[in-house]
């Protein structure tokens, strides 16, 4: 709800006059106590630390505390062009935060069942987490090959660079034998195709030679 009043107060805020800067005002204020509670919703009052997910999955009140609201996020960051640049920018990683959180407790739930405070990961848990991160990886790719942004071919090498942290670190350390070297050929497999992607991104993003070299 005071997302939602942001939203508005600063969607109004396009409207030249006297109520321009009290819009502006208020907007800032109902979007920092919106942001405020979110904050205490990802930590505070977590699921990973005492309460348990209600509802179905996907469709849980895990989407109501943390999607909703980084849809409302997403969605002024994407259309509010009249406030600063810095500002969207803001909104946008808040949005970006609150999506990432929600789907690993998602993937979490799918795994644990609706008490996420239990210790342990499961190996499957684990494996689910590392391909969600190289589908994002490779999504940002996409998207910065389609959008010729050099900010999102970063993002996306940087969410590669961690997800093969992840993978030396967590996924492979209780692996031996053969599923070891199979598990390292298959990840090589897929780090060249990725290589290579990043390449021909990098290329168009860059243009032909003869374009650079005017």
């Amino acid at each position: 709800v005071w997302l939602i009043s942001a939203a508005t107060q600063l969607y109004r805020a396009q409207i030249e006059g006297v109520m321009q800067r009290v819009r502006l005002c208020l907007g800032a204020v109902f979007g920092g106590v919106g942001l405020s509670l979110l904050a205490v919703a990802a930590t505070v009052v977590n699921p990973l630390l005492r309460d348990t997910v209600i509802g179905p999955p996907l469709f849980d009140s895990l989407m109501i505390a943390y999607l909703l609201p980084a849809l409302v996020l997403g969605g002024a960051a994407w259309k509010f062009t009249h406030i600063d640049r810095r500002v969207r920018i803001g909104i946008a990683g808040a949005s970006v935060a609150l999506v990432a959180l929600y789907v690993g407790l998602e993937i979490r739930r799918l795994w644990q069942g609706p008490d996420l405070s239990m210790p342990g990961v499961e190996d499957g848990e684990l494996y689910t987490y590392t391909i969600m991160m190289l589908l994002c990886g490779s999504g940002l790719l996409l998207m910065a090959y389609f959008r010729r942004s050099t900010m999102l071919r970063k993002a996306g090498i940087a969410t590669i660079g961690l997800t093969i942290a992840k993978v030396f670190l967590l996924d492979m350390a209780g692996l031996e034998g053969l599923i070891r070297a199979l598990s390292f050929l298959a990840l090589g497999l897929v780090l060249a195709g990725l290589a290579l992607l990043n390449r021909f991104i990098t290329l168009r993003l860059e243009g032909p030679p003869s374009t650079r070299a005017r």
